[in-house]
């Protein structure tokens, strides 16, 4: 890669972008965050170790929502969601 000012064929914007297009829509609006940072902040270009950061956090942050943050019933509906007490009836509103 003589010449080049990437230091490794994953670096390349295109092989980037079309890693990117591979992944859901919300996850690229999230992702066009995280790019707008790293060169706007840290004005610096997108490297393929961003991409593979973003990508464990998202996974991260996923398991985190599967485990604490959307408790389920067993039939795939939030635990409060099921609940006849008055609390519930009135958080559903």
């Amino acid at each position: 890669m003589e010449g080049s000012q990437y230091s490794s064929k994953f670096d390349q914007p295109d092989n980037i972008q079309k890693l990117i297009f591979k992944l859901p829509y919300n996850m690229r609006e999230r992702w066009r965050r995280v790019v707008d940072d790293i060169m706007e902040l840290q004005r610096r270009p997108v490297k393929f170790d961003d991409v593979a950061t973003f990508i464990d956090r998202e996974t991260r942050i996923a398991s985190l929502r599967k485990d604490l943050g959307e408790l389920e019933n067993g039939y795939g509906h939030p635990v409060w969601q099921g609940s006849t007490d008055d609390h519930a009836q009135e958080f559903r509103r």
